[in-house]
């Protein structure tokens, strides 16, 4: 009777991944990489990195060999995978078993390998997204005890988001916006005997960049992708601003179409235009418009001030410049003749023109539309090109490619799971590349609203349009949600799915503050300018139970990213918990800089971007910032961090704002300064610098307090970014020293 039961159950199983194969192939162009890296017999053990709860099916469909899945319980218990699961091999396990029970599941693991059968774990938490990341990769090392398996690292990577999510602790499907949904899956070198689970990762984030670089396709541009995506979500809402007016996305579509083909006839032959406008809808229908034109959009910088807008245009070589009057009116800014008004351009457009593009966005299909209005398809050109932020030197122009975007953008709609009912708050400037990625390409192409705002510091006015307009994903550097914090009441973040911090390092009281008052993790990220922007960040989804997130860090890097550390003299890759300088790898690292080659060789190194700060990685994979490289100082023999002196300030003033810098006098002997906003009554420079040294740091590294010089505000760029040029002049007028 029992073989009898095991024969029908062999025989189930055989016919369901008959029918997984099929399923997956109507569902998925499943494009499957080095297969021929599994042994054809003999225990093995698979490390997954996780992106989506149909990961298991993909892998097992991807293999004639059957595997053997951990996975999470309450995945089992969803309703739809666990039908789905009774035709793979499972080992249920949980983050929160007990102790037993957690070893008791690694023990049949091992003895799985051991029997010869190929086993699968998830290195970002048991088929789910989570903490439970670190308790079962240390499970690792038992799993392979006595068995001399190799382990095999396997990526699943998409062109595009996923058919499932598990949100609130609720299993659902997702519709995409195209069928078949396009997915690689590939396999990396055994490994055998590896060092550590830091190992394991590293070989998976090389695999990863190996299988993005196979899914790259000839005709993979931004408005390519977005015009998939707003003929297969026509009815979606896509994006409003302050003025009130909604468009979805077959419209957008249809307004983009038209503003292309009057800017056709209104602009000239030059391959770079410039953009001079807030955040809003009009904005981000300029950029599609000129993207869809093979224009490489030039987003100028309209918060500091006529002069350095006007160097950074010329140095792009760009005549034309697409703003608008009342924008330029209320900057205070003349007009200048090579100016192209978007009023005069949306006036000019005949009644004819705008049918024209209704009708081409609601019937064409995507591939005649891109025949039609793309003038440039390549998914390696030059796309936009933004200037940096300029706090620590003159702002250079960065040029980033259709693909370097486009990559960050389906990253970051992989880890955070986006739907069509998502609505990001736009309330960053175009001009930074944190702008232009989250609030502009990624809803568009990702198919989900964006609602601007086009001025980030009016904390009232951003609360209400996050409540007005339902926003479920907020993206600002730490300066912003300072202000929402003390302006916001509680009720406006209510819908708010995730707000993500970056641009600068979040201070651990602020994280206190924003979930005491709206009950939201505050998540912190990184990147630049030069990375497309992001690079890291930590992902909570509540209700799981395992979050990927680490207080203190970055987060772990955005599937397809390599991150490593090494010594910033010789560089030498450090090992996991070892703090140097950190380098970034990926697709989205930059082309380079513009009209700068020896500048752009120092900065990208053997396909490693120099990021200048200085980090730690931890070996679950978590980042940890400690410093830029560039704000050290070496005072007696001693490098002190600048960073941690501000923490410090910071805690022992509480309200004030501080920015360090380090003067350097005749003998070339260095010395700290301190530029702060005014200090509360009773709060000397002599007392913070008692509390600093009580707080623990060296007395070697404390500022002296004839070293204080107050300002009104400490200089910010427009995005909330500390303005170190600045802060250096002020330090070297006031004490007239030479500032670093």
């Amino acid at each position: 009777m029992h073989s009898f039961r095991g024969v029908l159950r062999g025989g189930l199983r055989a016919a369901g991944r008959i029918l997984l194969w099929c399923l997956t192939r109507f569902l998925y162009r499943l494009r499957v990489h080095g297969s021929d890296r599994i042994p054809g017999e003999g225990g093995a053990v698979l490390f997954a990195e996780h992106l989506s709860f149909g990961d298991p099916f993909l892998i097992s469909a991807s293999l004639r060999r059957p595997v053997w899945h951990l996975l999470w319980r309450g995945y089992l218990g969803a309703h739809g995978p666990a039908l789905l699961t009774r035709i793979l091999e499972v080992i249920p396990i949980a983050g929160t078993d007990p102790p037993r029970r957690f070893a008791e599941a690694l023990r049949k693991a091992r003895e799985r390998v051991r029997a010869g059968h190929l086993v699968c774990i998830f290195g970002e938490g048991i088929a789910t997204r989570g903490a439970a990341a670190g308790r079962l990769t240390r499970g690792l090392e038992r799993i392979l005890r006595g068995t001399g398996a190799p382990v095999i690292p396997v990526v699943v990577g998409r062109d595009w988001g996923g058919l499932s999510r598990f949100r609130n602790g609720k299993f659902s499907w997702r519709w995409p916006p195209r069928l078949p949904l396009p997915v690689t899956v590939a396999f990396g070198e055994p490994l055998r005997a590896p060092r550590g689970t830091a190992d394991i990762r590293r070989a998976a984030e090389e695999l990863h960049l190996e299988a993005i670089g196979r899914r790259r396709r000839p005709a993979g541009s931004l408005p390519a992708h977005f015009i998939e995506t707003a003929r297969g979500r026509p009815f979606t809402f896509a994006v409003c601003d302050h003025t009130g007016g909604a468009l979805s996305f077959r419209k957008a579509l249809a307004a983009a179409l038209a503003l292309r083909s009057r800017l056709k006839r209104l602009l000239g032959p030059d391959p770079n235009v410039g953009i001079l406008l807030p955040p809003s809808t009009g904005a981000a229908l300029a950029n599609v418009a000129l993207s869809m034109l093979g224009r490489v959009a030039v987003n100028l910088n309209y918060t500091s001030g006529p002069e350095l807008a006007e160097r950074c245009r010329k140095k792009a070589g760009v005549r034309s410049v697409l703003t608008s009057r009342a924008f330029l009116s209320k900057l205070g800014w003349p007009g200048q003749p090579d100016m192209v008004f978007l009023e005069e351009v949306s006036a000019t457009i005949t009644p004819g023109a705008r049918l024209a593009a209704y009708l081409a966005a609601q019937v064409l299909p995507s591939p005649i539309l891109k025949r039609l209005y793309l003038t440039a398809r390549d998914p390696d050109a030059p796309a936009v090109i933004l200037f940096s932020s300029g706090t620590t030197a003159e702002p250079k122009g960065v040029v980033l490619s259709h693909f370097n975007i486009l990559s960050n953008v389906q990253a970051l709609d992989q880890v955070f799971e986006l739907s069509r009912r998502d609505r990001v708050v736009g309330v960053l400037p175009f001009f930074h590349a944190f702008g232009l990625t989250t609030s502009v390409w990624l809803p568009l192409i990702a198919g989900f609203g964006a609602i601007y705002h086009p001025n980030p510091l009016d904390a009232r006015g951003v609360g209400r349009v996050i409540r007005e307009r339902r926003g479920t994903l907020s993206m600002a550097p730490p300066t912003f949600f300072q202000l929402y914090v003390r302006q916001c009441p509680r009720d406006d973040f209510r819908t708010l799915r995730y707000a993500v911090s970056g641009a600068e390092k979040l201070r651990p009281e602020l994280v206190r503050e924003f979930e005491s008052k709206f009950s939201l993790p505050l998540l912190e990220g990184y990147g630049c300018t030069e990375l497309s922007p992001v690079a890291a960040v930590n992902v909570y989804e509540a209700g799981t139970g395992q979050e990927a997130c680490l207080r203190g860090s970055i987060g772990r890097p955005l599937p397809g990213v390599a991150v490593k550390v090494v010594d910033p003299e010789s560089g030498e890759e450090l090992p996991p918990g070892a703090e140097g300088l950190l380098l970034v790898r990926g697709p989205n690292v930059m082309q380079g800089y513009l009209d700068e080659p020896e500048m752009t060789r120092q900065a990208v190194r053997d396909g490693w971007y120099v990021t200048g700060d200085v980090a730690r990685v931890d070996a679950d994979g978590f980042i940890e910032i400690t410093d830029r490289l560039a704000r050290f100082s070496k005072i007696a023999g001693e490098m002190v961090p600048h960073g941690r002196i501000e923490e410090a300030l910071t805690a022992a003033g509480p309200g004030v704002d501080f920015a360090v810098a380090s003067l350097e006098s005749g003998t070339r002997v260095e010395r700290l300064v301190v530029v702060h906003t005014p200090l509360p009554t009773g709060l000397t420079p002599d007392l913070l610098a008692q509390k600093v040294r009580a707080a623990g740091i060296p007395n070697l590294w404390a500022p002296r307090p004839d070293a204080f010089v107050e300002v009104e505000a400490i200089p910010r760029t427009g995005t909330g970014k500390l303005e170190l040029r600045a802060v250096r002049e002020i330090a070297r007028e006031r004490l007239g020293a030479t500032a670093r």
